[in-house]
């Protein structure tokens, strides 16, 4: 899940074109009309600078066009992870996403680097409730959420309280596919691709059709970079943990009566499982056909 702050600042930009006209020189000299100013001595003329300073990543204002969107031939290099024990208190359960990010973090780095995106590691706050995360993207009040990313701040929260410990007591892998979802967020924030969403998002206006249209391709896409890097990493999963972490990711989405902002669980199945073929292109759901995403 992503929770964003939609707000978008209009800027015109004005850019002026200048044509430079050329005559035939001629052997008989003639002066000028009087209203012409007289051309420019070299003298006069003020140098251009010149930028000693090289232009370094930058964000892509794109979509279905973006470069994490359209590359076939690009994925994630396989990785070997080292996780820290999982346990169900905060403090172990930390130490567990840590390690998983600092995996992470190396397989997401090299890919934004091949396509000149910049790149920072998230943040991540581990609080014992939901209720009791502080973020800039939800009110000291919500509390409906389980984990999700914060774009404002780059900061990945997993409260104990949410992400179904219950339900999944110890079993480490089910809290590493919402993790690795979640991270799925922060690469569409850092190179740009929600920045953009969010710019439509605003102009559609919250709940309408295209806006949730809009939500649910940021959701699926980040789903389907989850299942980019459960292949990449599968040496350090056994067969049944690969398994269940796409099963159950293949199982979360909108059921009967939630918003229609996530997409239903068989196109979640169907995009986590677009991301094990390990191919940026394949996660492009900007251009999928709008049944791909209901």
């Amino acid at each position: 899940m992503i929770i964003t702050t939609l707000a978008v600042t209009m800027i015109a930009v004005l850019v002026g074109a200048a044509a430079l006209i050329h005559q035939r020189s001629s052997t008989q000299a003639t002066s000028p009309p009087a209203d012409v100013p007289a051309f420019p001595s070299a003298s006069s003329l003020r140098p251009i600078p010149t930028s000693t300073t090289q232009r370094g990543p930058q964000q892509v204002a794109a979509l279905g066009d973006h470069p994490l969107s359209t590359d076939r031939n690009t994925g994630l290099y396989d990785i070997a992870c080292t996780y820290a024990p999982w346990a169900s208190e905060a403090d172990q359960a930390r130490r567990f996403y840590e390690s998983a990010l600092a995996c992470m973090n190396k397989a997401w780095r090299t890919v934004t680097s091949d396509k000149i995106l910049p790149f920072s590691e998230p943040n991540l706050e581990v609080p014992t409730r939901a209720a009791l995360a502080s973020s800039p993207c939800t009110r000291s009040s919500t509390n409906s959420f389980a984990a999700f990313y914060c774009p404002t701040n780059h900061t990945i929260y997993m409260p104990m309280d949410t992400i179904g410990i219950d339900q999944y007591g110890d079993d480490s892998v089910i809290y590493l596919g919402t993790l690795a979802h979640e991270y799925g967020h922060h690469v569409q924030s850092i190179s740009g691709i929600t920045s953009e969403a969010n710019m439509k998002r605003w102009i559609f206006g919250d709940g309408t059709p295209d806006e949730l249209d809009m939500s649910r391709r940021l959701e699926l896409q980040a789903q389907c970079f989850a299942g980019m890097f459960f292949v990449a990493a599968y040496s350090s999963l056994s067969p049944a943990q690969y398994t269940r972490v796409i099963s159950d990711r293949s199982q979360r989405g909108d059921y009967h009566g939630d918003s229609p902002d996530h997409g239903s669980p068989q196109n979640n199945g169907a995009w986590v499982k677009r991301g094990t073929e390990n191919s940026l292109a394949e996660c492009n759901t900007w251009s999928a056909p709008a049944s791909s995403v209901s």
